[in-house]
């Protein structure tokens, strides 16, 4: 956990980098390390700005920060203990998108519009040998791609283009 709370403070700390780090002159960087409160496996980091992250990880486990890390908040995901969020997308309209892992209907997407106070069930994956494993969003927030493990040698593709609200199935 503290080589995650390392890597989550270099990121930030680049994230509030301006672009003077082009210059040629040397800038010291200060290491901090976070400690979040929270034990478990985190797996999904998104970053809005040089204040707000998003962790997610196994146990349906799902915290932020809002202040560089210095303190951190678990969101509250119904029904979720089950879930192992891999994936957590921050998206420009304030809209927050996880994906959960695992064979078949485990593997599903939630939306929240409300910085994380409500959640829907934006997607659940129909194919029992299903197991999503990724997405991404283009910097519009409203275009998105996510991926699964190929099911009968067929890449397992869905996109998006509102936000994460509905997803089509590539065929």
């Amino acid at each position: 956990m503290r080589f995650f709370c390392t890597l989550l403070c270099v990121y930030l700390l680049a994230a509030n980098c301006d672009h003077a780090a082009a210059q040629t002159e040397q800038k010291t960087v200060i290491i901090t390390p976070l400690v979040s409160g929270v034990s478990v496996s985190f797996r999904g980091l998104a970053v809005r700005n040089t204040g707000e992250a998003w962790v997610t990880g196994s146990g349906g486990t799902v915290i932020r920060t809002m202040n560089r890390g210095r303190t951190w908040q678990r969101v509250n995901v119904p029904d979720s203990d089950a879930l192992d969020f891999r994936d957590v997308e921050l998206l420009r309209d304030g809209s927050v998108v996880l994906m959960s892992i695992g064979q078949g209907d485990a593997s599903r997407l939630l939306r929240s519009t409300d910085a994380g106070i409500t959640w829907k069930t934006v997607l659940v994956n129909a194919e029992p040998q299903g197991f999503f494993d990724g997405m991404a969003f283009v910097q519009d927030g409203q275009k998105g791609v996510l991926f699964g493990d190929p099911i009968e040698g067929r890449l397992d593709i869905y996109k998006t283009g509102d936000g994460g609200a509905t997803w089509n199935r590539l065929p």
